[in-house]
C-alpha cells in the first residue's frame, strides 16, 4: 500500500528508528519530525539507545523509518543489529534517511535491501550531507567543518529534507544512491574501508587531563569504556562514533599524541553547539 494510501484512510503513524553519534541524524530526524507533524502526520521518534520493544513498536505503526550516519558506507555497528531486530511484517511502507559530511552513496540501498524480505517495501531514501565530524591523523585527514560554516550547511540540508517531505506527502518513490554513481562509491569505499581502518585506526584513550567523570562511560552507545583503578579504559569494540572524542567535557580522549595539538585537530561541537 503506497503512502497516499495509508493517509487517505486516516493511517498516518510514523515511527522512525535512529541512532545519532554526534548529532547530526538526531537533527535530521528532528527536523523531519517537525515538518511532517505540520501536515498531520503522527510522528515518534525512537533512540535505538535505548530499551525498545521492536514488535509491538512496528505493530503500531503504519510506516516504519530509519535513520544513521554514514561510517565507510556502512551504517554503525550499533544500527545494524537494530534492522537485525525489525520483525517481519506484509507490505510496511519504509522511508529511510542516512546523513554523512560529504557524501554517501548507496549506504541506504545497500543497507536496506535485506528488509525487502521481511516485508518492508521502501518508498523514499534521501542522503542527507550535513557536516564532516571526524578529523584524525591518517584516518581521516580533512578538518571538523567549523562552526561559522554549519549555518549554511544546516539551512543546505533542510532543504534536502523539504524535499524528503513533498516524496513523502505526494507518494513519489525516490530512492537515492542506488544509480551507477552512487553505486559505484559505495563499492570502492567498502572495499577499502574495513583494512584501512584496522591499520590507520589504534583505538581511542585518556591523556593526564582525564578526571574521570564518567561521562564517556555514561555516554558510550557501544558500552566499550569502563573505569578501573588505572582510570578510564577502552575496549575493543568501538564504532568510532566520535561522541566520546567530540564532547569529552576536558578533550581527554586522544588517538595518538597528534591529536593533543587541538588547534590542528579540533572537536567537532555538534550541528547546534550541542552534546549528546
Amino acid at each position: 500500500m503506497s503512502i497516499r494510501g495509508l493517509k487517505n484512510e486516516g493511517k498516518n503513524k510514523i515511527c522512525i528508528f535512529y541512532f545519532s553519534g554526534t548529532g547530526n541524524t538526531a537533527w535530521a530526524v528532528g527536523k523531519l519530525a517537525e515538518k511532517l507533524r505540520v501536515l498531520d502526520y503522527a510522528i515518534k521518534l525512537i533512540d535505538c539507545e535505548d530499551e525498545i520493544d521492536f514488535i509491538s513498536e512496528v505493530e503500531c505503526c503504519d510506516i516504519v523509518g530509519l535513520a544513521f550516519p554514514i561510517h565507510s558506507s556502512y551504517a554503525p555497528k550499533l544500527f545494524q543489529g537494530v534492522l537485525n531486530k525489525l520483525p517481519n511484517c506484509k507490505g510496511k511502507p519504509l522511508i529511510a534517511l542516512t546523513t554523512a559530511g560529504y557524501m554517501a552513496g548507496d549506504v541506504l540501498w545497500y543497507t536496506l535491501k535485506s528488509l525487502k524480505s521481511k516485508g518492508y517495501v521502501p518508498i523514499v531514501f534521501s542522503n542527507i550531507i550535513i557536516s564532516n565530524n571526524m578529523h584524525l591523523p591518517v584516518l581521516c585527514p580533512l578538518p571538523v567543518t567549523k562552526p561559522n560554516k554549519l549555518p549554511k550547511k544546516l539551512a543546505k540540508a533542510e532543504r534536502k529534507i523539504d524535499k524528503m517531505v513533498n516524496y513523502i506527502e505526494e507518494d513519489m518513490l525516490h530512492i537515492e544512491g542506488a544509480n551507477p554513481l552512487g553505486r559505484l562509491f559505495g563499492i570502492m569505499q567498502r572495499g577499502i574501508a574495513g583494512n584501512f581502518e584496522s591499520l590507520a585506526f589504534k583505538g581511542f584513550y585518556s591523556d593526564e587531563s582525564c578526571t574521570k567523570c564518567g561521562w564517556c562511560i555514561k555516554k558510550c552507545p557501544n558500552n566499550n569504556i569502563q573505569m578501573d583503578n588505572k582510570g578510564v579504559k577502552f575496549l575493543g569494540s568501538c564504532m568510532i562514533c566520535m561522541r566520546c572524542y567530540s564532547f569529552c567535557p576536558n578533550h581527554s580522549i586522544q588517538m595518538t599524541m597528534k591529536t593533543k595539538n587541538l588547534k590542528k585537530y579540533k572537536r567537532y561541537t555538534g550541528p547546534e553547539g550541542k552534546r549528546r
